[in-house]
């Protein structure tokens, strides 16, 4: 069976609040949540979209996917009462038929909906090769895939299943929207004298560990001792759930694979990010090109072996800190002063479980440079130190020098303690580029910024490029400007220029001609940020595709949705 539960029930004197102001600018299309969001391939999937400004839906854009959507309504959510102060706009649901194609891949696919205001956000719709359920009250068969949704505060979903003696189980719970938490609890019949339908918990799971930038995703994995009947429950973490909160959740006998990311960003500030002998060449095609030499690897030692192994810059080392406490150590020299870079990858176990030390240490043993960054907190006026995958640096003076690696603490090691190292010249390069929209709506004679972040590293101070391509017709892209506050320089930041690079914001400005003929699908606009070299453009260092739509005026738009509400 499958239960709906609340942790309580409050009972509330509700005071009648007003409506959204009339006169207020409607928010721009936003879609908060899909469900369900997903289904089998060569079926067809019923699905709510959740979200503000849908009224005027007129088509769903998948972007390159096997799957077709038609709109069978649109409703206005019933409003709960809200304080006078706070006064939200109304919510819209979007419900579709989506035809997944015989021969679709599984896996996910992006969409967004079409408004007479423009696109929404993105979200994703999941293709499964097994049978796909909405929340079942009995799991017939596995592997199963299902598609949940806990609606109410505190709510949990429970479904029951039967497993054999001896059979291995793995349930992996995916949040369908970022912020959800799920969780999972598993049970075994246990009557009592006072209740014979008790359930006994006799696995949980939330996340293993709760740290920014990891998966919340639930993973439990179960050896059944007998046969017989099984409860799975699903819930929220803290009971921290709402209209927005779906999931989707995979039962299986083998270990369910991660979604693949394909982000393809660059951002060499991340303990994860793969650092390789062909590292200068990746970092130098960023900058001013030329051509760089692999770097060749070399092994550390452990700090109680009589010699020191030697490498010859610019190099990788690897290792593994196989025991807690041990330190591994190698030699490098320095025949002139010259700037550095030092970076540092944990291919296997990361922070905060793997947090590597690397110190540079002269020939007296005093340290030179190290990648903790140590700055000074102005409201409780101690010491604050901080671990970073990267240190740009000098070297003031020639000589040897010993590079040391070993964790934070000396409680911790294991063969998933595994460390790169790469020490390397200073290479003057463009870094991580960060685009400030996703998609863009422009009515005629509207003008609305790009804003592109990019980080220059190790000194780079060439020209960029950021160019807009493949506009359409009417629609034009300048230089612009936006006022950006300056910021005071940090009192007590330490070292800062050594483990942060220098930021650069570059804006363009879309512009839609009065007369631009409106669209009716978005066009893939491409940013494309260069490199410029000897006076030539560069290659391109990075890429974000922009769907874009050209709306009607917003005026007629908003006029007509005004005589519709009120027939």
């Amino acid at each position: 069976m499958r239960w709906r539960e609340s942790l309580g029930r409050l009972v509330l004197v509700a005071v009648a609040a007003p409506a959204f102001p009339a006169d207020a600018p409607a928010p721009e299309p936003r879609a908060f949540s899909a469900f369900p969001f997903g289904g089998q391939r060569g079926t067809t999937v019923r699905m709510t979209v959740r979200g503000v400004s849908l009224a005027q839906t007129a088509g769903v854009w998948f972007a390159q996917a096997p799957l077709l959507a038609s709109i069978v309504s649109i409703a206005r959510e019933p409003s709960p009462a809200r304080s006078p102060a706070k006064p939200a706009p109304p919510l819209d649901l979007v419900q579709m038929d989506v035809r997944i194609a015989e021969d679709a891949a599984p896996g996910e696919y992006p969409f967004r909906l079409m408004t007479s205001r423009g696109l929404t956000n993105e979200l994703r719709f999941h293709v499964t090769a097994e049978p796909a359920a909405v929340e079942p009250a009995w799991l017939e068969r596995l592997p199963a895939e299902i598609f949940g949704r806990l609606a109410l505060l505190g709510e949990t979903d429970s479904y029951e299943f039967e497993a054999q003696a001896g059979q291995e189980l793995w349930f992996v719970a995916r949040a369908g929207v970022p912020g959800f938490d799920p969780a999972l609890a598993l049970f075994e019949p246990a009557g009592s004298w006072f209740d014979a339908g008790r359930w006994k918990r006799i696995a949980y799971h939330d996340e293993p560990l709760s740290y920014p930038g990891r998966s919340t995703d639930a993973r439990l994995r179960h050896r059944f001792a007998r046969q017989g009947r099984y409860l799975l429950r699903v819930e929220a973490f803290q009971g921290i759930s709402g209209p927005d909160s779906v999931y989707r959740l995979t039962v299986s006998p083998a270990e369910p694979r991660p979604p693949v990311s394909a982000s393809g960003h660059w951002n060499e500030r991340e303990f994860t990010r793969p650092l390789s002998p062909d590292w200068m060449a990746r970092v130098a095609g960023r900058g001013r090109g030329g051509g760089q030499p692999a770097m060749e690897t070399y092994q550390a030692a452990d700090e109680s072996e009589a010699r020191i192994p030697e490498m010859k810059l610019p190099a990788l080392v690897q290792g593994v800190i196989r025991e807690p406490g041990l330190i591994q150590r190698i030699r490098f020299r320095v025949d002139q002063p010259q700037e550095l870079a030092l970076e540092i990858e944990t291919p296997r176990e990361t922070m905060p479980i793997f947090n590597p030390v690397v110190r540079v240490l002269d020939a007296e043993g005093r340290e030179a440079v190290t990648n903790v960054y140590t700055k000074r907190n102005n409201n409780g006026l101690y010491m604050m130190k901080m671990i970073e995958p990267k240190t740009v640096f000098g070297m003031p003076a020639a000589g040897e020098y010993t590079l040391e690696i070993r964790d934070l603490t000396p409680d911790h090691g294991g063969e998933s303690f595994a460390y790169r190292v790469c020490v390397r010249p200073r290479l003057p390069h463009l870094g991580k580029v960060t685009f400030s929209e996703t998609h863009l709506n422009l009515a005629p004679g509207e003008v609305k910024p790009v804003t592109v972040l990019v980080e220059r590293e190790e000194g780079y101070q060439d020209l960029l490029l950021v160019q807009a391509e493949n506009l359409p017709a009417g629609v034009q892209a300048l230089p612009g400007s936006a006022f950006d506050p300056p910021k005071p320089p940090l009192p007590n930041g330490g070292k800062l220029e050594r483990y942060t690079p220098e930021a650069y914001r570059a804006t363009l400005a879309l512009t839609a001609a009065p007369d631009a003929p409106p669209l009716r699908e978005p066009r893939r606009m491409q940013l494309v940020v260069r490199t410029v070299q000897d006076g030539k453009p560069g290659p391109v260092v990075a890429r974000r595709e922009l769907p874009l739509l050209v709306v009607e005026n917003p005026v007629l738009t908003s006029s007509r949705e005004t005589a519709e509400r009120a027939r």
